[in-house]
């Protein structure tokens, strides 16, 4: 997948003089369980619809706007391979779900950021009215990209935590406030927070319907009373969640955790690995400065 990193010499070829656009001199992104998730279907695809220039993974991103030197960062979701997994980037001047980076925020703690944030902060507040009258929130791959940043939300809504991790992932996990830990099964088993998926393979949240038509009637039967409610939920970026970021990062409420940072110039692969082993605490995140 990833034979080599292509540096580039000339940034200004990339913008061209569409002044629409902004250039964005990456310093670091971080990597995200759903880019394990794209089947090759897909990928078979997008090149059969001619679409067939070299796929950029990556949505989480932070730098600095070429020529202008404001530090910026946000979430660019791609699903045609435009992403930030990249030196330089080419986002839209009105792009919604970029914002400038505080000084007190990293490069490699803002690219921690935006994804795993704003997956948890749709669920529990967009869609957590449940949360009243249930105060006790189960969180499968609690110490995962996601699972920890929802944990800290969690924690300042004041509601019992309830997290599930590996053996070797007790420790970091109870220093995510969680009240009650239980262990996954020593066995083959995969949890994810995303959908009803069994592996690494498949994709997870609505796609899911079109694999388990057994989904299909639970969600119905859920409807009419005849079982517990469930949703599939995708993030919101509108403004009043992105804000959230800068306010929940102020107030101390969340702070990204980093697994692991590993180079652009020649451990890009090393790091979808490391993502691949099931054991991430935290954020595994690309340092273009190294």
């Amino acid at each position: 997948m990833f034979n080599s990193c292509k540096v580039v010499e000339d940034p200004q070829s990339i913008l061209g003089i569409n002044m629409l656009f902004l250039l964005i001199c990456v310093k670091a992104m971080s990597r995200h369980d759903i880019e394990s998730y794209i089947p090759q279907w897909i990928a078979n695809w997008l090149l059969i619809s001619g679409i067939n220039k070299a796929k950029i993974p990556g949505a989480d991103f932070s730098g600095i706007i070429y020529k202008i030197g404001d530090e910026v960062f946000g979430l660019n979701l791609s699903i045609i391979g435009n992403g930030c997994l990249s030196q330089y980037i080419k986002l839209s001047e009105n792009m919604p779900n970029m914002i400038h980076k505080p000084t007190n925020l990293s490069h490699i703690e803002a690219a921690a950021i935006p994804l795993a944030f704003l997956t948890a902060y749709t669920t529990l507040h967009d869609w957590g009215s449940f949360i009243v009258d249930n105060p006790k929130i189960l969180i499968l791959g609690a110490s995962g990209d996601v699972g920890h940043i929802a944990c800290q939300i969690v924690r300042a809504m004041n509601a019992y935590i309830v997290g599930i991790c590996s053996t070797q992932n007790i420790e970091f996990v109870q220093e995510m406030s969680t009240n009650e830990i239980f262990l996954k099964s020593n066995q083959s088993i995969y949890l994810t927070i995303v959908g009803n998926k069994t592996s690494r393979n498949i994709l997870g949240g609505i796609i899911s319907y079109l694999f388990a038509s057994r989904m299909i009637l639970r969600s119905l039967k859920s409807i009419i009373g005849l079982g517990p409610r469930y949703y599939y939920i995708n993030l919101s970026s509108k403004k009043e969640n992105i804000d959230q970021i800068l306010y929940m990062f102020n107030k101390g409420i969340i702070k990204p955790v980093i697994d692991s940072i590993f180079k652009f110039s020649n451990h890009v692969k090393q790091a979808y690995e490391r993502l691949d082993t099931s054991r991430v605490k935290g954020k595994v995140v690309t340092d273009f400065d190294k």
